[in-house]
């Protein structure tokens, strides 16, 4: 995808991250946070395929979900990621 495109892409789209109860929204630049700092956790590999959604998400891959669904625990522990102002921060959990 031209970069000219990814920018409008990311400025218009939001992935939703959902444990089917509730759902939090995400724009590019949280999305690539937040898929930095489970990449330093020891969830990063166990729930690899998350971080795998979010990085393609984040790069305009075509055919990527506007939908994170995850179970609750997965769920609390990304919000939990969310919250955290740097990766650094991450890399015990």
């Amino acid at each position: 995808m031209p970069k000219e495109l990814l920018d409008i892409y990311r400025e218009e789209t939001m992935l939703a991250l959902t444990n089917g109860s509730d759902s939090v929204y995400l724009n590019a630049d949280e999305v690539r946070g937040l898929e930095l700092k489970l990449n330093v956790t020891s969830k990063g590999t166990v729930w690899k395929w998350i971080g795998d959604i979010l990085y393609d998400y984040h790069i305009g891959r075509v055919g990527s979900p506007a939908v994170l669904n995850v179970d609750n625990e997965q769920f609390l522990f990304l919000l939990r990621l969310r919250s955290m102002s740097s990766w650094r921060e991450c890399g015990g959990l």
